[in-house]
């Protein structure tokens, strides 16, 4: 039977400070992470795509932070959470391939999945427990969270602006990145935004993006393997690939079109000691 991975529970919009929300959301994640690596011996292929999920809207949240008096934490932190990524990559890579395989028509399994000690990864989780934990926020305020929110918007649409000029995977793979950057940012200060349907967009975008980077990679594999795979196979492939650019393209008229969304935090509550 299929698990379902639980959703997290919101972290409340109250007046608390911008490093103390950001700190408690990261530990929040961190915390679920734990939960997922417990997972993995009954439901491994369920609970490595979500580890490594979580690890991604890790990366995507420090961003959030600007640089500051200690830089070597920060680059601690970023370091452990991609050893961490690299431990499942390799699994989670061939269940996707798998599955995509097994949607075209072809259900010959690529490799063997080995075993997952889930008790090593579950050491690097609490070790990255630790580090959140310690890590100081205390100085961030909301208008740094918007300037750097602003900046992930810019850098998104950038990439975006590069694959419309030149239409290449790595470039896809490259804007991929950005925009699930967007999506776990948005995902978090969605409450203190004024654009209802950005959550849901950056989502949609972000889902399709990944589709068509699972298929380059999948092609890529084709191409690589000993023996020439059907001609009928990779016009399939090519196929999917330039529907899904088209609906790409169009949900991303959807995300960029107005521009940035401004950020409306919560007010220091009256009386507060932190002006």
């Amino acid at each position: 039977m299929k698990h379902t991975i639980t959703r997290s529970r919101r972290v409340p919009a109250t007046n608390m400070e911008a490093g103390a929300w950001l700190q408690r959301l990261l530990l929040q994640v961190c915390s679920q992470a734990v939960t997922d690596v417990r997972r993995i011996s009954l439901w491994p292929t369920d609970a490595v795509h979500a580890l490594r999920k979580r690890m991604k809207k890790l990366q995507s949240l420090l961003r959030l932070v600007p640089p500051g008096p200690e830089p070597e934490a920060l680059r601690s932190l970023r370091a452990a959470i991609g050893k961490l990524k690299a431990t499942v990559a390799v699994r989670r890579d061939n269940d996707v391939l798998v599955e995509l395989a097994r949607d075209l028509g072809v259900h010959r399994r690529l490799t063997r999945n080995a075993p997952i000690d889930p008790a090593p990864i579950l050491l690097q989780v609490r070790a990255l427990m630790r580090q959140v934990r310690v890590l100081n926020l205390a100085d961030l305020n909301w208008e740094q969270l918007d300037r750097r929110y602003q900046k992930t918007c810019r850098r998104a649409q950038q990439a975006w602006k590069a694959v419309q000029r030149q239409p290449k995977g790595e470039l896809f793979h490259e804007w991929r990145k950005r925009v699930k950057d967007l999506h776990f940012q948005t995902l978090a200060l969605h409450l203190w935004m004024r654009r209802p349907k950005q959550r849901r967009r950056t989502h949609q975008l972000g889902a399709l993006l990944g589709q068509r980077c699972d298929l380059d990679l999948y092609q890529a594999r084709l191409e690589r393997a000993k023996q020439r795979p059907p001609r009928k196979l990779m016009a399939a492939v090519k196929v999917r690939q330039v529907q899904l650019t088209r609906r790409i393209f169009q949900r991303a008229e959807a995300v960029f079109e107005r521009g940035p969304p401004r950020l409306y935090p919560p007010k220091p509550i009256q009386g507060s000691s932190r002006s």
